[in-house]
């Protein structure tokens, strides 16, 4: 059995690839809106008469078209604006929060932590520490594809170089911290070992190499590259079930945004991978240092909308 990353099944009825054209504009013009305030609550029904749907056909589309039901992605659209504040601007962590749409700076911090992985402070400190990333040669490079784990297939399009974040999470959309995670420069084959049994989903994004913490803690959404597998990856007897391809593309405007703080998560000590590539790959072996520790509760708290008190902007 062979996984395959999502949107990479073509409609072969022209008439099914124009409607799928027109639900993905429709849906796009709505998350346009999300984006343009997104301290801003907006309802069904507003995001239903954006897109010219009924509010029950917009839900339905909108979870088939992005993954994510309207409200979960709005909540990540609001981390995404926070995780710029806190790396673009001096304000503390409560101005912050006020920015967003949250009330309670508790809340707040809760939600931004099963997002992001590490905690608005924590974010914050990593952009004024020196980047943790140390490719190696990895000397496994050539072995077979044996062992217990996920084996997986990594295909990048054209010449695209730079370092490949792959995370094993327990639902579709990477939230919070991964089962197990690496970094990679190579394509090809590779074996992530010392996977749980369960069924996991495998989420991988590609970056060009930076200089600065804060281009791969806040990454351009036009230089990502994305895949992940289409359906929950069966782990039993510490072995998957089938091959896991994943073939990267462009990020998409319907795509949820890129929340996780990619490098010092896969540095945090939860990679476990053989690279297989027959030429050359590599591994991260990164030392993160004091990389600040955090608890993740795996649960979104209840999204607040901004009373008149709400702190503008200065």
């Amino acid at each position: 059995m062979e996984y395959e990353n999502f949107n990479s099944v073509t409609p072969n009825v022209k008439t099914r690839s124009s409607t799928s054209s027109a639900r993905h504009r429709a849906i796009a013009r709505a998350i346009d809106a999300m984006r343009l305030c997104p301290a801003e609550p907006l309802s069904l029904n507003d995001l239903a008469r954006i897109a010219c749907m009924s509010p029950f056909h917009f839900n339905r589309v909108f979870r088939n078209v992005t993954g994510l039901p309207p409200c979960r992605f709005q909540t990540a659209l609001r981390i995404e604006a926070a995780k710029r504040l806190l790396l673009a601007t001096d304000f503390n962590v409560t101005k912050v929060c006020f920015e967003v749409g949250y009330e309670s700076p508790g809340s707040f911090g809760t939600c931004f932590l099963n997002h992001v992985g590490v905690s608005p402070r924590a974010l914050r400190q990593l952009a004024d520490r020196p980047l943790p990333l140390a490719l190696e040669s990895d000397a496994r490079a050539g072995i077979g594809l044996e062992g217990e784990g996920i084996r997986i297939r990594l295909e990048r399009p054209g010449n695209q170089a730079g370092p490949v974040f792959l995370g094993l999470f327990p639902t579709e959309s990477p939230h919070g911290r991964p089962v197990r995670c690496f970094m990679t420069e190579g394509d090809g084959a590779c074996l992530m070992d010392r996977v749980p049994d369960g069924r996991w989903y495998l989420f991988a994004v590609s970056m060009p190499r930076a200089s600065s913490p804060v281009d791969y803690l806040l990454p351009d959404g036009r230089d990502l590259r994305v895949a992940r597998s289409q359906g929950p990856i069966e782990v039993s007897g510490g072995r998957s079930k089938g091959n896991c391809v994943l073939r990267l593309r462009t990020l998409e405007p319907t795509d949820p945004p890129i929340l996780l703080a990619l490098h010092p998560l896969a540095a945090a000590g939860f990679g476990g991978v053989h690279g297989l590539n027959s030429q050359e790959s590599h591994q991260s072996t990164m030392n993160c240092g004091n990389f600040p520790e955090t608890s993740v509760a795996l649960r979104e708290p209840e999204f607040v909308a901004p009373s008149s008190a709400t702190i503008s902007r200065t």
